[in-house]
């Protein structure tokens, strides 16, 4: 990270940590359009039809408001009246997260005139902090209920003229206008855009080796994918956000016989003592330390130099930091995840244990949070 940035972030009492988690993610979401030091020249920003924003300019701040800043980043550039080429990261950053991304973006600034003011002081990070969830973001998933356009009655007629063409404005700079995840902003991305033609979907609620179930690609759409550059589209009509599921379908031989049938999720017990101490026992015996590590912080030993089914690094997931995790982290996302395992990586399915089992092993995840606010029944 430029040495400025670390300075300004010592300055005003942030921890190492968060100021890593800010760049770490403004380098994975954002700098393929706003640039690597902020001044709106990344990769695909000549290709777009508006005029990426600078953070570097002095003008940008002056004039509009913290506020604004982060209701653009948290819900896409119409909430604005700007593009909707700038998705919505509201699912992506927790409310300790933004304040420190904010402090990031100015201090790209290239002072003219007057100085600007100094940013709002951050809370600490890490365990130092109590971190919250994400503004909009749920303890559990809520396209379990019908009103949010999962129910089969709700989708609508699919439309593949439709969808290929809000595809080609919202989705082919990054995925590619053929699908295989190879568009111009592709090269400036870890992890690296989705192949839509091989079809192999990480977040399902399907059983491991089967197609990903139609609600499957409607979520990630819907919410984003946390800490990458994928954006949720939650602004866009939900028959707007089905077609393009519809058009990514189509681009696939893997859905050619249909999508996969989800697998059922029972209602969450408790989370009783008994329960998460039974948790810890299959954590200690599944052998989940080898890749996340005793302490669950994904130190383990097995996990130094894991790699995607194409090759790619990838990392273990640290369970103190709930409000990283990809398919989210309410009770009823993380047992999803237990139960299909993340296609495509050495993450496996755990449908081999019981029911309970796995509902333990969701509580005693949960109570390592670093913002844990479990009250044992």
């Amino acid at each position: 990270m430029n040495r400025v940035i670390w300075v300004v972030f010592v300055l005003l009492g942030a921890s190492p940590a968060l100021a890593s988690d800010a760049a770490q993610f403004y380098a994975a979401a954002c700098a393929t359009c706003h640039g690597v030091a902020g001044a709106g020249d990344g990769p695909v920003a000549a290709g777009l039809p508006i005029k990426v924003a600078a953070f570097t300019d002095p003008a940008f701040w002056a004039e509009r408001t913290d506020a604004v800043v982060e209701k653009a980043i948290r819900e896409g550039g119409p909430a604005i009246g700007k593009s909707p080429l700038m998705g919505a990261f509201g699912a992506s950053l927790s409310k300790d997260e933004m304040s420190a991304l904010l402090v990031y973006l100015k201090a790209f600034v290239k002072p003219s005139g007057p100085e600007t003011p100094p940013p709002a002081k951050p809370q600490a990070s890490g365990v130092e902090r109590g971190a919250t969830e994400p503004a909009g973001t749920p303890d559990d998933d809520p396209d379990t209920t019908a009103s949010s356009g999962l129910s089969a009655n709700l989708r609508p007629e699919p439309n593949l003229d439709a969808g290929a063409a809000l595809y080609r404005t919202r989705c082919a700079v990054c995925h590619g206008r053929r699908g295989n995840g190879a568009g111009p902003a592709a090269r400036g991305m870890d992890p690296r855009p989705r192949d839509l033609v091989e079809g192999v979907y990480k977040l399902t609620s399907t059983p491991m080796g089967e197609p990903a179930a139609q609600a499957d690609p409607y979520r990630a759409v819907t919410h984003g994918m946390r800490g990458t550059a994928m954006p949720g589209w939650n602004g866009l009509p939900s028959d707007d956000r089905w077609q393009l599921v519809y058009y990514m379908e189509s681009l696939s031989p893997r859905f050619a016989d249909g999508a996969g049938q989800p697998f059922e999720i029972p209602d969450p017990p408790p989370a009783t003592a008994a329960l998460v101490a039974q948790g810890e026992q299959v954590y200690d015996a599944s052998g989940c330390a080898a890749c996340h590590g005793a302490d669950g912080r994904g130190g383990g030993v097995g996990g130094a130099k894991l790699v995607d089914s194409n090759g790619r690094r990838v990392w273990p997931a640290d369970m103190t930091r709930g409000w990283r995790f990809k398919g989210g982290s309410g009770s009823v996302d993380i047992y999803r995840t237990l139960t299909a395992g993340i296609e495509g990586t050495p993450m496996p399915s755990y449908a081999h244990l019981s029911s309970e089992q796995r509902w333990g092993l969701v509580h005693w995840i949960r109570a390592q949070f670093a913002d844990a606010d479990v009250t044992l029944q």
